[in-house]
C-alpha cells in the first residue's frame, strides 16, 4: 500500500509537470503540495500515519537514515513508477513537534520548452563563441541548468563538455558528467581540477553555492575553457549585490 501511495504521488506529479513535491506535516494529518510553475498548489490530505510511512519509504529507497526524523538530510535517487524511472533529490527536516517534512525536486530529463526573448538558439549562440565564465542567474526552478544543457547540446556537439553537478539532474549521453560526493573527497575543487586535465572545450559547474566554489569556477574559466555556471537570485537586478561576495 504505501509503494503504491509513494509510486502515484510520483506518478501524477510528472503527469502534472511538477518541478517539487511537499509533505507538510500538521497536528494530525499531512498536506501533500506541489509546485507546479510559480504556484504551490495543495493536492490532497492523508492521514499522518499514512503519509508518514511514504516518507519513510522514499528515503529508504534514496539511501537516507529512516531513523532519523529530527536532523536535515539530503538524498537522491531513480525511482521506478510502472514501466517508467524518475530521478528524485530529496530533503528532510524535522519541525519543533519531530514530525518530519519532506520535499522531493523532480528532475525532468525530457526535452523541454523553452520560452525565451531571442527567437532560437542560434540567435543566442552568436553570444557565446569567446572562451570564459558565463553566469546564468535566476531563482530556483527557472530554467538555468536546462538552458546550459541546451546550449551544449547546440552549440559544443562532437566536442569535449563535461558536467560537475550535485546532484546530476539532466542526464546526457553526449558528455562526462560527474557528480559530487564529500565523503570521498570528490568536491568541487577537487573535481574542478581533475576535469581540467581532461582539456574540455566547454566546463558546466552546477549552482555556485559559497565562495570557494566561485574562487574554483573563475579559476577554471582562466584555464582557456569556456565555463558555465548558475547563480541562484531571486530578480535580475540582486547580481550586483551578490557578484562581488561570490568572486
Amino acid at each position: 500500500m504505501v509503494q503504491e501511495i509513494a509510486q502515484k504521488i510520483i506518478a501524477t506529479a510528472k503527469e502534472k509537470k511538477a518541478q517539487d513535491i511537499y509533505f507538510i506535516p500538521k497536528e494530525k494529518s499531512y498536506e501533500l503540495h506541489m509546485r507546479i510553475g510559480d504556484e504551490r498548489c495543495l493536492v490532497d490530505s492523508y492521514e499522518f500515519d499514512v503519509l508518514a510511512a511514504v516518507i519513510s519509504h522514499f528515503k529508504f529507497v534514496a539511501g537516507m537514515n529512516v531513523g532519523e526524523k529530527r536532523r536535515s538530510q539530503l538524498g537522491s535517487c531513480d525511482y521506478q513508477h510502472g514501466e517508467k524511472v524518475s530521478s528524485l533529490r530529496l530533503s528532510t527536516v524535522g519541525d519543533y513537534r519531530g514530525h518530519e517534512s519532506l520535499v522531493i525536486r523532480l528532475l525532468h530529463d525530457e526535452e523541454q520548452d523553452l520560452h525565451f526573448w531571442f527567437q532560437d538558439m542560434n540567435e543566442l549562440g552568436e553570444q557565446y563563441r569567446q572562451r570564459g565564465l558565463y553566469l546564468f542567474a535566476g531563482p530556483v526552478g527557472s530554467g538555468k541548468t536546462t538552458l546550459m544543457h541546451e546550449l551544449a547540446k547546440s552549440l559544443f556537439m562532437g566536442q569535449q563538455v563535461m558536467s560537475i553537478e550535485d546532484p546530476v539532474e539532466i542526464k546526457q549521453e553526449d558528455m562526462l558528467q560527474l557528480q559530487l560526493n564529500e565523503a570521498i573527497g570528490l568536491t568541487y575543487e577537487n573535481l574542478i581540477k581533475l576535469s581540467l586535465r581532461h582539456r574540455p572545450d566547454l566546463l558546466i559547474i552546477g549552482e555556485i553555492r559559497d565562495s570557494e566554489t566561485a574562487r574554483a569556477v573563475v579559476r577554471a574559466s582562466l584555464t582557456g575553457a569556456t565555463v558555465f555556471s548558475a547563480l541562484q537570485i531571486q530578480q535580475i537586478k540582486e547580481k550586483d549585490k551578490v557578484r562581488k561576495p561570490c568572486l
